[in-house]
């Protein structure tokens, strides 16, 4: 699954992902809705049978309180985290401005130094970690007995199913694998029986969303790892994973997803720029931000939380789905990209192409779900003037809109900042925060409408440039995230790539009559400063 959107740049699966916008917002950390049951540790050993009332694709409601971050606990500052003035930070997902009291100040820099969590500022950190300005530094462990079952569904890959269960086999004790309705069932209960694993047979294919629910009703484990079958997961990698659901909101957590590294253009391109690789920055899942949604090619979820788990009506999407329910009903989901898996990529350039496609499509089917979270753009208005005046190659104007933006933002920091410096610091986070910006938008703008700004482009001269400028954009903000491959085929698949997910999502968008699929989602401007929040 896939998604496109706009900041610190992530490439995903279906409605909305390049990152979250990175307007000027000035504004408080709240923590995220909550609902109404409970939420027990793994180390508490609870698990949770799925309860049959419970309708298709629910998950259950975490209690309405908020559970302080564990004591004890290290911390790191996420990258974007910069000191503005002595209690004023910058950075996050969205980014924004935050105004610490003194003893705030004070823990959030001895956290970048190596402090610990005390129990006194455990409320702060957990805050602070919601809006994606620290990250939780987790010593992995592997887990105990009993802690997780592993499930792979299947269908028609024995050969995929092989590689896999030999890579997860030795750290997982229980195993099951759930046949999606396979021709040659034969040859999945041979690979199957040859690893130990359990084995569930579909006869009739439901998709993967049903295949992982099924497997979820026969396991038992507080924790449950879902792991396709052409998935190959490193030795251990259950242990760093595991070990944030220490934290007991963390209802997910997922790994790095990449290609293999092998020869040929598709896969040197799967390898560098992947849409299921969200990049090498840990970070909170959630709409809107740096890494909007994780895909279920390998997950580990807890079972207490997750419910009736995946909408199998789902064919696509069904991932991302799952992850924006549990963070409507307010858990965590953690992207931890310090554990990597491999994803074979599709074996021919047509199921590439159609891969790319059937995520684009599921965007119409996210928006009737999740509404504005599913918005393929998320910028400020400002910040997205500023960009298209300048791509439309009237740079005074875009420097106009952009001086009227920091003009706008140094009064609300009059009093925060040292009065003869509210200016200076004011031009240099609005052009920050409109260069943080940059390259999500051209990348989330091309993806979601490059098929349509090219028909214009054919038949409007005018246009030409604009779009061309677009196109370069979207590809060398894509080429330098990926690690810059010196690879000639790059900027061609990559336009490839987007054009393919663009038709999807206007298709799909037009079939199910949801055009709020194809709606950016522009945020207001920046809020006044007694909603900056003195933590």
């Amino acid at each position: 699954m896939e998604i496109s959107s706009t900041s610190r740049s992530a490439s995903g699966s279906s409605a909305s992902s390049e990152a979250s916008s990175s307007s000027i917002i000035v504004s408080a950390i709240r923590p995220p809705r909550v609902g109404g049951h409970s939420c027990p540790s793994v180390q508490g050993g609870a698990t949770a049978v799925r309860d049959s009332g419970m309708s298709d694709g629910s998950v259950v409601p975490r209690e309405p309180s908020e559970p302080r971050f564990p004591v004890g606990a290290a911390l790191r500052a996420d990258p974007s985290l910069e000191w503005v003035a002595d209690a004023l930070v910058s950075g996050g997902s969205p980014w924004r401005l935050v105004r610490l009291t003194p003893s705030g100040a004070t823990a959030l820099q001895g956290w970048t130094e190596g402090a610990r969590v005390a129990a006194d500022t455990a409320a702060l950190a957990r805050r602070l970690i919601d809006a994606g300005l620290v990250h939780p530094v987790v010593a992995a462990r592997p887990p105990l007995a009993g802690d997780v079952d592993v499930v792979v569904p299947v269908r028609d890959d024995a050969l995929g199913l092989e590689a896999t269960l030999r890579a997860v086999a030795p750290s997982a004790p229980r195993v099951t694998v759930v046949d999606d309705g396979s021709i040659d069932a034969a040859a999945v209960v041979r690979v199957a029986a040859s690893h130990g694993a359990d084995l569930l047979r579909r006869d009739v294919p439901g998709g993967p969303g049903a295949a992982r629910n099924d497997g979820l009703d026969a396991t038992v484990a507080p924790l449950v790892a879902f792991v396709d079958a052409d998935v190959r997961p490193p030795t251990g990698w259950l242990d760093a994973l595991v070990a944030h659901f220490d934290d007991p909101v963390v209802a997910a957590v997922a790994p790095r997803v990449r290609g293999p590294d092998a020869q040929g253009p598709r896969a040197r391109f799967e390898r560098a720029a992947s849409p299921l690789d969200l990049g090498p920055l840990p970070g909170v899942v959630r709409p809107g931000a740096a890494v909007p949604y994780v895909p279920s090619a390998a997950i580990v979820v807890r079972r207490a939380a997750v419910g009736a788990a995946f909408d199998a009506s789902l064919r696509t999407g069904e991932d991302v789905d799952l992850v924006w329910r549990l963070v409507a009903a307010g858990w965590l989901v953690r992207y931890e990209p310090g554990v990597e898996v491999v994803h074979a990529a599709r074996s021919t350039w047509g199921g590439w192409v159609a891969q790319r496609f059937a995520y684009g499509s599921s965007a119409a089917r996210l928006e009737a779900r999740h509404g504005d979270a599913a918005a393929p753009l998320r910028a400020d208005p400002r910040v997205l003037a500023t960009l298209a005046l300048a791509v439309a190659g009237r740079p005074r104007a875009a420097a106009g809109v952009l001086g009227w933006s920091a003009g706008s933002l140094a009064r609300q920091l009059e009093g925060v900042v040292a009065p003869d410096g509210a200016e200076a610091v004011a031009r240099r986070l609005a052009a920050r925060g409109t260069a943080l910006a940059a390259p999500g938008i051209a990348r989330a703008a091309f993806r979601t409408y490059g098929p349509v700004l090219l028909a214009v482009a054919a038949v409007v001269p005018q246009v030409r440039r604009p779009v061309a400028t677009l196109a370069l954009a979207a590809t060398a903000a894509r080429w330098w995230r990926a690690g810059r491959p010196r690879t000639l085929s790059f900027p061609a698949l990559s336009v490839a790539d987007d054009l393919a997910y663009g038709a999807g999502v206007l298709v799909g968008a037009v079939r199910a009559g949801r055009l709020g699929a194809l709606r950016p989602r522009l945020r207001p401007p920046a809020r006044a400063l007694s909603s900056i929040s003195r933590t």
